[in-house]
């Protein structure tokens, strides 16, 4: 004879219904067209572009130091000094790159 076995549930407090597809942290789609938006995109362009150069540029002097450690007219010293060469050109392009951030965070700045 099998007897019925009772089973207790116990209820937990509910939770209130949040809607997990909306948050507060949520990409706001229309805040890069406005000049806030604007002016943060060119602060942030700025700033990597800056940290760049400063980082290509110690890389480009570091690699220019070392081409003298090594024999001229060997293989090693012509792609030393072509990488240096290289590197100071990529520095260059940072810093044209962050030259312009600059001035466009500039002129939006004073628009504002």
């Amino acid at each position: 004879m099998e007897r019925p076995v009772a089973v207790s549930v116990r209820r937990s407090p509910s939770l209130p219904d949040y809607n997990t597809s909306t948050s507060t942290l949520a990409f706001d789609q229309h805040f890069t067209t406005t000049l806030k938006g604007i002016l943060l995109q060119a602060e942030i362009s700025l700033c990597i572009n800056c940290i760049a150069t400063a980082l290509y540029l110690v890389t480009a002097v570091v690699d220019a130091l070392s081409v003298n450690q090594d024999v001229r007219g060997r293989h090693n010293y012509n792609c030393w000094a072509a990488s240096a060469f290289f590197a100071f050109l990529t520095t260059l392009c940072y810093a044209g790159s962050s030259y312009l951030s600059y001035r466009t965070w500039k002129t939006t700045e004073e628009e504002q």
